[in-house]
């Protein structure tokens, strides 16, 4: 069961909490908050310590929350802190920062109360588990040699090569071709439109497993991913852009390592250009999938993308060129295209209008048993990286 203190609040967050709970909650006496983690946990010393610590912004003012919350979030990382507040939306970014868990609106239903404390406090007992010193965790035995999961990392410097929609469908494809475990990581972190086009509604993005210390413990990363019916895993970008100032490059490589343990492929879609967090998935990617626009200036800013990537010594030598839109209305034929990237096109995706159609209603091609051609190119994508079947029986 969940433990949760709640601090002053109003009636109104003190009767959600009491039927969230089942009056099962600790209640800290009404007056001014302690902004000091060991000064608020002193009056709670005899019960034991929460697991969630729940603050209503509108009662003690968003500063004094905030202080508490970076408090508790420094000496007590395996306590979550939940905010109710009438000011979500702007408060977001300030409590990302100072490791809040959750915001919670003042209308809200007692039953997504109690979702959200479960929720938290199973985060809380895994960062617990996270910050135990080596000797004191229970031993693990060692992971086979094969159990670390292949990163493909999907770029285009530009926007509107389609590399969404390759990517998508490439984690798809590969989730219905092998049933193994797959996770599709959004890292366009500002405008990332992953689960529009698997038509989710997400509770958590990245910036959120960041802030989780979802990059230290995978059993608590897992808490943050939303599962699409075909069994895909998927981990959206940022629910509002600024949320994406709290990301870190170095997060993104702990993330990538992470999922890498857990899951056989790990799909990434970049965002345009070459930021820090898409050179940070490079450097950790097995495999690079290039997506080639239908367009000169795309495809000389994909060479320029792909010389510096060599410049910088980051080129995986496993690299999948994919000529996206192909039509012969473009004037750009398969041969033009490898010239102007001096390099071979593994893969071309004909221009599809039911393609656009199925990512728009927010079931791509290769979730359902499509004849079009787009998706027998995709197909052919999703192959290089299945491994062949191994031929068994007498050879004749």
């Amino acid at each position: 069961m969940t433990r949760v203190l709640l601090a002053p609040a109003s009636p109104l967050v003190e009767s959600l909490v009491r039927e969230a709970t089942g009056g099962g909650h600790l209640a800290l006496p009404p007056g001014p908050l302690a902004t000091d983690a060991n000064q608020l946990f002193a009056f709670v010393a005899a019960t034991g310590l929460p697991d969630v610590v729940v603050v209503d912004t509108t009662t003690v003012g968003i500063e004094p929350a905030l202080a508490l919350s970076a408090s508790i979030d420094h000496w007590f990382p395996g306590i979550t802190t939940v905010l109710f507040s009438d000011r979500a939306v702007e408060l977001g970014l300030a409590a990302l920062r100072v490791g809040v868990r959750d915001i919670l609106p003042l209308e809200v239903t007692a039953d997504r109360v109690r979702i959200v404390f479960d929720r938290a406090g199973a985060a809380a007992r895994a960062r617990r588990i996270a910050h135990l010193p080596q000797s004191a965790a229970a031993p693990q035995p060692a992971a086979p040699a094969d159990r670390h999961g292949q990163v493909i990392s999907v770029l285009s410097p530009k926007g509107g090569a389609g590399r969404t929609s390759i990517a998508t469908n490439l984690a798809l494809g590969l989730v219905r071709t092998t049933a193994m475990p797959t996770v599709l990581v959004d890292l366009d972190l500002q405008f990332g439109d992953v689960a529009l086009t698997l038509d989710l509604a997400p509770e958590y993005g990245l910036p959120d497993a960041i802030s989780g210390r979802g990059t230290l413990d995978s059993m608590l990363l897992k808490t943050f991913l939303t599962k699409h019916s075909s069994g895909l895993y998927v981990l959206p970008g940022a629910s509002a852009p600024e949320a994406a100032d709290a990301v870190r490059a170095e997060d993104i490589g702990q993330l990538l390592t992470v999922l890498a343990g857990e899951f056989r492929y790990v799909v990434v879609d970049t965002a345009a250009g070459l930021t820090e967090h898409t050179l940070a998935a490079v450097e950790k990617s097995h495999d690079l999938v290039f997506v080639a626009p239908s367009d000169v200036p795309g495809l000389r800013a994909l060479r320029t993308g792909m010389q510096t990537l060599v410049a910088l010594d980051l080129m995986s030598s496993t690299r999948h060129v994919v000529h996206n839109d192909a039509h012969r209305r473009t004037g750009l034929t398969r041969s033009d295209v490898e010239s102007t990237l001096e390099h071979e096109v593994h893969v071309e995706i004909p221009r599809s209008w039911g393609m656009i159609a199925a990512m728009n209603q927010g079931a791509p091609l290769l979730l359902g048993r499509s004849s079009d051609p787009a998706a027998k190119a995709l197909q052919q994508l999703v192959r290089r990286f299945v491994p062949a079947p191994t031929r068994t029986g007498r050879p004749r």
